[in-house]
């Protein structure tokens, strides 16, 4: 946590012991900012536009599927709007570890103690500790960023109202039970999209000098930034390799994922954060539907024929499976459609357990790793 003293922003603390230390220490909790956003300009727009609007506004929501980019973004338009919120920005990952919801009750105490509480200051209980720090938020200009919200019970009590403090909230469900929320929705990118990000981490040039390449690592990142982000850093970590010899790499399916991965950064681990979400009969859904012979969208009519369950138990468990984002829903007409995007199918493929009409073991086995069609430098 960054601390900057007030007298440089002048901002005035309340009377008192706790004002004085209110009024030397501004909490600047932010992350370090991504300045390389790419398709995202319309979004940043509105989302902006929600944290500088006068008067009294709801929270803002920043929802998309599992690597989209929405924190990335939120933290980016965070920074772009400092200036607006003198009295600090106060910042938290909602999200433990293993994709759990973290407690509303220590998020409230780092927030309590960045706004100069002392430790023996905090209420035991939830309630009296979010209305200590509505208190302390009172009157001010300040923005809270709530990142990879899980739940709307542990985003309540972060809550702030008031015509000077502003919430931007993440998370890949889209929390429309809290009240008054505004809902910005981020979609993979498309194929142009994904070229600018590629270019605009790897290099324009590289990225010029083989654009059928660099079009066929978009396609098997499902134009996701977070996989074209470990692509770009692969390339970058190789200076040797040519586009191609990546996007070769990626065309095998069953080791997609696994080239998906560099330090850190996994799109598997990001699908497993979601994934954890599930009950386990949503969980037997995922993989026994991802094995369908065409890959195809379907309906919860045939997905029930699939897990020879009934039609209204199926649609819940696959509701259930969209409202974490492993799952497109998409309108066909009169009737609605379930679609697994690419990545995601292949998440679920390698799921643990037997396929819907074989034993255990269906599905891809160890196999030896193919050989790239093409030589790291290009050449055949």
């Amino acid at each position: 946590m960054r601390l900057h003293k007030a007298g440089r922003t002048g901002v005035p603390g309340p009377e008192g012991t706790a004002g004085d230390i209110w009024a030397g220490l501004v909490p600047a909790m932010l992350p370090t900012d991504i300045a390389d956003l790419s398709g995202r300009a319309g979004q940043l727009a509105v989302v902006l536009d929600g944290l500088r609007a006068p008067g009294r506004a709801g929270a803002t929501v920043l929802t998309g599927a599992p690597g989209t980019g929405t924190s990335a973004l939120a933290v980016h338009a965070a920074h772009r709007c400092r200036e607006d919120f003198p009295h600090g920005q106060l910042y938290a990952d909602l999200r433990e570890a293993d994709g759990g919801p973290k407690d509303p009750l220590d998020v409230l105490g780092w927030f309590l103690r960045a706004l100069g509480a002392g430790h023996h200051d905090l209420p035991a209980a939830l309630d009296e500790r979010a209305q200590l720090y509505r208190s302390r938020l009172a009157g001010r200009r300040a923005l809270v960023v709530l990142d990879n919200a899980v739940e709307d019970r542990q985003v309540r009590p972060l809550l702030v109202d008031g015509d000077g403090c502003r919430t931007l909230i993440t998370g890949h469900s889209s929390l429309t039970s809290v009240e008054g929320v505004r809902l910005v929705r981020l979609d993979p990118l498309d194929a142009a999209e994904g070229r600018r990000l590629l270019a605009a981490l790897a290099g324009p040039g590289r990225v010029a000098a083989e654009p059928e390449a660099a079009d066929r690592i978009v396609a098997r990142c499902d134009g996701l930034p977070l996989a074209l982000r470990i692509c770009a850093a692969r390339l970058a970590a190789y200076p040797q390799w040519r586009l191609a010899h990546l996007a070769d790499r990626l065309a095998p399916a069953d080791w997609r994922l696994g080239e998906l991965s560099l330090g850190s950064l996994a799109v598997r681990a990001t699908l497993s954060r979601c994934h954890a979400r599930l009950a386990p009969t949503a969980r037997y859904a995922f993989r026994v539907l991802a094995h369908r012979d065409d890959g195809a969208a379907f309906t919860a009519r045939q997905a029930a024929v699939e897990l020879r369950w009934p039609e209204g138990r199926t649609e819940e468990v696959l509701e259930s499976i969209a409202e974490v984002r492993l799952l497109d829903i998409v309108a066909d007409g009169d009737q609605l459609r379930y679609r697994y995007r690419p990545l995601v199918r292949l998440f679920a493929r390698e799921q643990p357990g037997p396929g819907p009409r074989s034993g255990p073991g269906y599905g891809p086995g160890p196999r030896s790793r193919p050989r790239p069609r093409t030589r790291p430098d290009g050449t055949g």
